[in-house]
């Protein structure tokens, strides 16, 4: 399989991509699982976009598969100190690349100097809590009525022939 995946900072992205993306996140498969439901307007999304050129404690990632987009990686309270962070992601197609690009996200989280990942998924999404419990080996932390909470170390993966990263930071 030969595959290119970029993860790319959305600072570096033009409008055009950056509409691209919030297409995607108001998509009623997409906006289901994320915890504002909610569909987001152009002017706030980049509004919200802009920030992002001052912000040490949350970056962006569009990732793309072989030049195509393939979905959002977010890393909030970023805390380089303890090298903590939240990551938050989806993708817009489901099967073999959206895991390719989830589990060689590790390379790009070592990248940034974090050692250690917490998350949350709604308790009704079971793809997400087993493609996080055990395809990415985190490990369950707590629960409250509406998520699972889920800590993970970051393990950068051997790349394997066919696939090639490139890194936007």
């Amino acid at each position: 399989m030969d595959l290119t995946i970029t993860y790319t900072n959305f600072i570096f992205l033009t409008e055009e991509e950056l509409l691209e993306i919030l297409e995607w996140r108001n998509r009623p498969k997409i906006r289901e699982n994320m915890t504002n439901s909610e569909l987001i307007s152009k002017e706030e999304h980049l509004r919200f976009c802009s920030s992002l050129h001052n912000r040490k404690d949350l970056k962006m990632y569009k990732v793309s598969c072989n030049g195509s987009g393939a979905g959002v990686i977010s890393i909030k309270n970023i805390d380089l100190m303890q090298k903590t962070a939240e990551v938050g992601n989806y993708y817009i197609e489901q099967g073999i690349i959206p895991s390719k690009c989830a589990l060689y996200a590790d390379l790009l989280f070592a990248k940034l100097g974090i050692a250690e990942l917490s998350c949350f998924v709604k308790k009704d999404n079971p793809k997400a809590l087993m493609f996080n419990l055990v395809k990415l080996h985190g490990s369950y932390q707590r629960e409250d009525d509406k998520y699972i909470y889920i800590k993970f170390k970051v393990q950068p993966q051997l790349i394997e022939d066919g696939i090639e990263l490139e890194f936007r930071l």
